[in-house]
């Protein structure tokens, strides 16, 4: 069994209409899988991919990873054809789950957006291989699925979230660099000092660049032009856009069509906290054990 990558066409422009249809797709309208000849991106994916093989892409404008299983053979699209979507070979996917962001597994999240075509194998090694396995079967590796501990976590949260009313703007600043280094990010120490609008930056694990921002300011969400502008400084690297208190409307239309950006709310930091993996002064901060 094997683990594919695919790209649904730019900024994600073809994941609805694969979810519509329950497929994944690649272009190449003028080539069908039975031809003899075809490119070697397209004879992977019609020839090389298996009944059952998992297939993961992310959807940038939900920011989540979907995890689907193989279910069908490669096919030419004979339908819907009046949609000009460059979605031309397909097979039929299950979808198994949607998984956010900051949920999804480092080593795969970075195989699945590390730079890549529009579709690719993901490297088979037995860690993927079990991460993958249990993306597919272990609901609860993932899912608080159980109501007492339900309940419990939900009172938690709600104190991290009331201790974190407390954070200054700098503090919450160091909340970023600790949740982008968790992410598989080095980040620069010299966290808020680089630029006006980015707070820190850091190198992925494919060196690619990675920026970020953050600003608390409790009952006021982001706006749509500071998003604006934050989308110009992090040109075509990677961004992570941090509000305390969320964003406007037109602030998540301007990052939806951009997926090289992701917006983050002070509830996307709260597994962080409760994980212990934040610097020992923003534990003395918020008031929890060293």
């Amino acid at each position: 069994m094997q683990t594919w990558g695919i790209k649904l066409g730019s900024y994600g422009s073809a994941v609805e209409f694969c979810e519509n249809h329950g497929i994944v797709g690649v272009g190449w309208e003028m080539f069908s899988p039975g031809d003899d000849e075809l490119p070697p991106r397209l004879r992977r994916f019609c020839q090389d991919v298996e009944i059952n093989d998992y297939v993961i892409y992310y959807n940038p404008r939900k920011k989540t990873f979907s995890l689907c299983r193989v279910v069908g053979q490669a096919q030419h699209r004979d339908f819907d054809l009046d949609n000009d979507i460059d979605i031309w070979n397909y097979r039929k996917v299950e979808k198994i789950k949607e998984i956010n962001y900051l949920d999804f597994p480092g080593l795969l999240k970075w195989s699945v957006l590390g730079p890549r075509m529009s579709f690719w194998r993901i490297e088979n090694s037995d860690v993927e291989k079990n991460y993958a396995d249990c993306l597919a079967y272990d609901k609860d590796f993932f899912e608080r699925e159980n109501k007492e501990f339900n309940e419990i976590f939900v009172k938690i949260k709600e104190i991290v979230l009331k201790k974190m009313q407390d954070l200054q703007e700098g503090d919450f600043e160091k909340l970023l660099f600790d949740l982008m280094e968790f992410q598989g990010i080095k980040c620069s120490c010299d966290v808020g000092k680089s630029q006006a609008i980015i707070d820190v930056y850091g190198t992925g694990p494919f060196g690619q660049k990675w920026y970020g921002q953050a600003k608390k300011r409790l009952g006021k969400k982001a706006s749509g032009n500071e998003v604006r502008k934050f989308v110009a400084a992090v040109d075509d690297n990677y961004g992570v856009f941090a509000s305390f208190d969320g964003f406007d409307e037109d602030a998540q239309k301007v990052a939806g069509e951009h997926e090289n950006i992701l917006l983050l709310d002070k509830e996307d930091f709260v597994d962080l906290i409760l994980s212990g993996k934040i610097s020992d002064d923003l534990k003395i901060r918020l008031k929890l054990s060293v």
